[in-house]
């Protein structure tokens, strides 16, 4: 699987699946916690949503649910 992407590639409902938190993502750190406990490979997952053009993720980040753009 590629390490990159084209954002125009993406739909709506995708899924995006997380091995390892990006940099400067504290919060994410709880990954390779998840990642232990499950002995997976990924550790969070997200579904993309777009919107006026714009793309981001859904993701359920304690304590919320939350909207992110997709850089």
């Amino acid at each position: 699987m590629p390490k990159t992407f084209d954002r125009n590639d993406l739909k709506n409902g995708d899924l995006l699946v997380w091995r390892k938190p990006p940099k400067g993502k504290s919060f994410l750190n709880y990954i390779n916690v998840v990642r232990l406990f499950t002995l997976s490979d990924f550790g969070h997952v997200s579904t993309v949503w777009i919107r006026d053009g714009g793309f981001y993720h859904i993701e359920a980040v304690m304590p919320e649910v939350r909207l992110a753009p997709i850089d």
